[in-house]
């Protein structure tokens, strides 16, 4: 479900977000860090409210959106 929450590094339609790990050096030292989703912003047509909406989507989230439309997505 897409909600407004301004800066949310979530996707809304492919339910990806952050993933933690580890920098590993060469000399085997781990710090941990966080794997970002690869997101961007759009501009999306919603047909239920007939107009634009404006999300934060991954690429997989994009992809959906492109192959399925709104039918697959609750908005």
């Amino acid at each position: 479900m897409l909600q407004h929450t301004p800066m949310t590094l979530h996707c809304g339609i492919a339910h990806k977000s952050h993933l933690l790990g580890n920098t590993v050096s060469h000399a085997q030292n781990k710090a941990r860090r966080r794997f970002m989703v690869n997101s961007h912003r759009r501009r999306i047509w919603c047909a239920i409210r007939r107009r634009l909406i404006r999300a934060r989507l991954s690429c997989a989230g994009l992809r959906t959106y492109f192959k399925a439309g709104m039918a697959l997505v609750h908005v």
